[in-house]
């Protein structure tokens, strides 16, 4: 296991200065840093909403939800963001809008003012040597969609951006992936795709920053109550967020995955039946009965809007289908240690379909970065012999004291300056200072 070194941002950034241009870099934000736009064209009224609109007059704001909304409007901004099985049939596997005759998208693909919170962060590349919108480029994505829910549309996007970077330095430079949080089912869905000699020839290295990779149980947690990261927002907010995840698929694909219904369990990255992650007045839930949370959680109306039943089948099943195979490109895995990390949540009420939650009577922890215990992030482990026999590299860095994805945000603390300064030497010099 390597442990994070001492070189300080400046050395790095000196140091790296003599490489002339920087190697181009693609940056993939995590969890909901992607704003989203849609359109409506005389889409079917809501049944019992008639004030809610059919048509838009072009793109309008889809995320981040508006700051002040009435509580009517509310409904009309969640059905707008729920996402419900393209198909029919139990073998569809997309998603699409819940609402008729809507379009979404990102805004400003390959760009950066799509990406929220990521202005300082950007300009810090900028100083650094990279040149926004040609070496340095941005790929939003809608976070609603499972990593293996994106269109082909998507991962061609995001395969014409990576050749054309490579392309643009004359064959000199491969592009390298900065993927945080979630956004690393993401890029490890899109390698999966593409061939041993495409990655050969285009990806120089992937940054795994921050990875959750076995889910965690803040998503659980989320979808139960709207609780946040102990983040103590109003109850309204909190009602927001529970109905959000439970419209997103993607909020499913985060839950704890399940090791196997034995309880005898090898992988200690995985959870297993003995592994409480939810628990009310009368009955504890674990990775292996998520059915029966929802039927406990939801109204019978829900069901209908959600398809939760189905989205629950799709997602658990698909994500131990597709198979947490290695990418098959140099690879170094980011992990926060020592930050207390929500491991269970107790209420001390019984679950009834419509009830609504407030804060958890009581959480433990494990050790994470706040966010993603470090069992999920080290999951990654597995691909250890296959990496070294396609001459790829594995690394595992943990940094005690990073926070959840801060570690291209140096402005956190001092461990989050320390990360970012040894990322920047792997990307510029391919080495690492142990």
């Amino acid at each position: 296991m390597i442990r994070a070194s001492t070189m300080s941002l400046a050395v790095v950034l000196s140091c790296a200065e003599t490489l002339g241009s920087r190697p181009p870099l693609i940056i993939l934000p995590g969890l909901p840093a992607s704003l989203l736009q849609y359109t409506l064209n005389n889409s079917a009224p809501i049944p019992g909403m008639d004030w809610c609109s059919c048509s838009t007059s072009g793109w309008t704001p889809l995320y981040p939800p508006p700051a002040n909304v009435s509580n009517g409007d509310i409904g009309c901004y969640l059905e707008n963001m729920i996402l419900v099985p393209a198909g029919n049939d139990t073998t569809s596997r997309g998603f699409k809008p819940m609402r008729t005759n809507m379009s979404t998208r990102v805004v400003d693909w390959g760009g950066f003012s799509g990406m929220v919170q990521f202005d300082q962060c950007i300009q810090r590349f900028n100083k650094s040597g990279w040149v926004p919108g040609v070496s340095l480029r941005g790929a939003p994505y809608d976070f609603r969609f499972p990593a293996f829910g994106f269109a082909d549309t998507f991962f061609s996007a995001l395969q014409n951006l990576v050749e054309s970077m490579a392309n643009a330095t004359g064959g000199t430079h491969k592009v390298s992936l900065w993927a945080i949080s979630d956004a690393n089912g993401v890029v490890l869905a899109f390698l999966q795709r593409m061939s041993v000699p495409w990655k050969n020839r285009y990806i120089a290295r992937w940054i795994a920053d921050s990875p959750l990779w076995s889910g965690a149980p803040l998503a659980v947690m989320t979808y139960v109550s709207g609780f946040v990261a102990g983040a103590g927002l109003p109850y309204s907010q909190q009602q927001l967020y529970s109905a959000l995840a439970r419209g997103m698929p993607a909020a499913t694909w985060r839950f704890p995955h399940l090791c196997n219904e034995t309880g005898n369990c090898t992988d200690s990255s995985l959870w297993t039946v003995h592994d409480t992650i939810i628990q009310s007045r009368t009955k504890n839930y674990t990775a292996a009965n998520y059915s029966a949370l929802l039927t406990d959680l939801l109204l019978d109306a829900e069901f209908d809007m959600y398809q939760s039943r189905r989205v629950l089948d799709m997602v658990l099943t698909d994500r131990e289908e597709n198979l947490f195979k290695a990418p098959l490109v140099d690879t170094i895995v980011v992990a926060g240690t020592t930050i207390p990390t929500a491991s269970a949540v107790f209420y001390n009420v019984s679950f009834a379909p419509g009830i609504h939650l407030d804060n958890p009577t009581h959480t433990s922890y494990t050790d994470g970065d706040g966010v993603s215990p470090l069992r999920s992030a080290l999951r990654s482990k597995a691909w250890e012999t296959a990496q070294k026999t396609n001459g790829k590299e594995l690394r595992h860095v943990e940094y005690a004291g990073l926070a959840h994805a801060t570690c291209m945000f140096p402005d956190s603390n001092a461990i989050a300056t320390k990360c970012f300064a040894e990322m920047i030497d792997y990307i510029t010099n391919a080495s690492f200072h142990e």
